[in-house]
């Protein structure tokens, strides 16, 4: 009678259901969940390595640009400020590798708000092609839309360019 190859596998505790699995195993055989990957900064489930968004909730994955950026500034035009929007002071947008800060002035410039959109809350964006104008839409996760109104082609070229690398 043969005796048996000694079968001895390294294995590992599933961190979710502690279950013992092959050392090699990224899912659990048990409980079906994975045990590596990235974790999502909302809802914290794993994805694998290479997703982009999260398989549960959607979110972006590693949500930086892919390059450093530089940053600048778009200052919105001053003529269609004061015809769109009834105000002397046309908006500004910064743009830094951390954050966009979209400043919009009230009607007479007594009160100004300053909206902050961090880059991972960035979920897509728009842009409305005017006859003069752009309007470029972007749209946040957990946040309300941000509009910037009132800008010249070049800009609203820029910033579209921006907003797809993030996509990349």
């Amino acid at each position: 009678m043969q005796s048996d190859q000694d079968t001895t596998m390294e294995t590992k505790t599933c961190p979710e259901c502690t279950s013992q699995i092959p050392s090699a195993s990224r899912v659990c055989s048990h409980c079906c969940e994975r045990i590596e990957g990235v974790r999502c900064n909302e809802c914290h489930a794993l994805s694998p390595a290479e997703a982009r968004r999260c398989r549960w909730c959607g979110n972006r994955l590693g949500a930086k640009l892919e390059r450093e950026l530089e940053s600048f500034e778009v200052v919105a035009s001053r003529i269609a400020t004061l015809f769109i929007r009834v105000s002397i002071f046309p908006q500004r947008a910064n743009f830094t590798s951390e954050k966009i800060v979209i400043r919009t002035h009230g009607a007479f410039g007594l009160t100004s708000n300053d909206e902050e959109i961090l880059w991972e809350k960035v979920a897509g964006f728009s842009v409305r092609n005017g006859f003069f104008w752009n309007t470029v839409s972007i749209e946040t996760r957990g946040q309300t839309q941000a509009v910037i109104s009132c800008l010249s082609k070049g800009d609203s070229d820029r910033i579209r360019e921006v907003l797809q690398g993030l996509e990349k």
